[in-house]
């Protein structure tokens, strides 16, 4: 992500040079992309016993880390990406977010005509960018799509393996919580949605999978750009940890 924001950055200036700005693209804009515009925040003091977090943030990135009693959450995760392949050297070639795209692919192309047409709300994208962006946690109140109980046993190994492909992100033991309460909530309760073509990676589309434990959102801006965000409804930023925390920590001091 970090790489590819220094090429967007340089991309972005040489356009500057011979064209007027694009929107939102101003040199101050552009001047704030780039590996050295990453930040890392700390909230808490970190140690033994205390609840924390750290983020880690930059234009295409922001990752946060909550700490509470032992346990790390790591979510919401954004993830985007512009150009999403490389093009210079040394790196040519290199592509970014390709398998989040193409696990949603694979689900979506594995869906018999009566899935479809549940699941593929619209053959435009419609939507530009991921919906529970920074501020919006709450913007989606209601599953849409395909149930996860109307997959046979081979798709569902598909859903799991795009579930995978975000959540393990994380680190093992992170990850391996968010994937029980996943479990534990019910596979079956999980939606997929798609919007815009299925059989073009690089055409615009949006596709999202929604539970009560796990939203993802992928979005294609423009044929070159990608948006992505994990979040726990129930825990983003370790809230459910946090609380139980805190209710205990203020019991014990009683």
């Amino acid at each position: 992500m970090m790489r590819h924001d220094d090429v967007l950055r340089a991309e972005e200036l040489e356009y500057l040079r011979h064209n007027p700005p694009r929107p939102r693209a101003g040199r101050s804009a552009i001047e704030s992309m780039g590996s050295a515009n990453y930040w890392i925040a700390v909230f808490g003091e970190p140690v033994r016993g205390n609840a924390w977090a750290w983020l880690l943030t930059g234009h295409h990135l922001g990752a946060s880390f909550t700490c509470a009693d032992g346990r790390v959450t790591a979510a919401p995760l954004f993830l985007g990406a512009q150009p999403l392949e490389d093009l210079t050297r040394p790196y040519a070639g290199f592509v970014v977010l390709s398998h989040e795209a193409i696990r949603g692919l694979d689900v979506v192309n594995s869906l018999n005509p009566e899935q479809a047409r549940v699941a593929v709300v619209s053959t435009e994208p419609f939507f530009s960018d991921v919906l529970t962006g920074v501020g919006r946690r709450n913007s989606l109140s209601r599953f849409e799509g395909l149930p996860a109980s109307d997959l046979d046993a081979a798709q569902k190994k598909l859903l799991l393996a795009l579930v995978d492909e975000y959540v393990r992100n994380a680190d093992a033991d992170a990850a391996e919580r968010h994937l029980d309460a996943i479990q534990r909530a019910g596979i079956d309760q999980l939606h997929f949605s798609w919007r815009g073509p299925t059989n073009d990676v690089r055409s615009p589309f949006y596709y999202r999978l929604h539970g009560p434990r796990l939203i993802i959102e992928f979005a294609v801006q423009e044929p070159n750009h990608v948006h992505t965000i994990m979040r726990d409804p129930q825990n983003d930023y370790g809230m459910d940890w946090l609380g139980l925390h805190y209710e205990e920590h203020a019991y014990s001091a009683r």
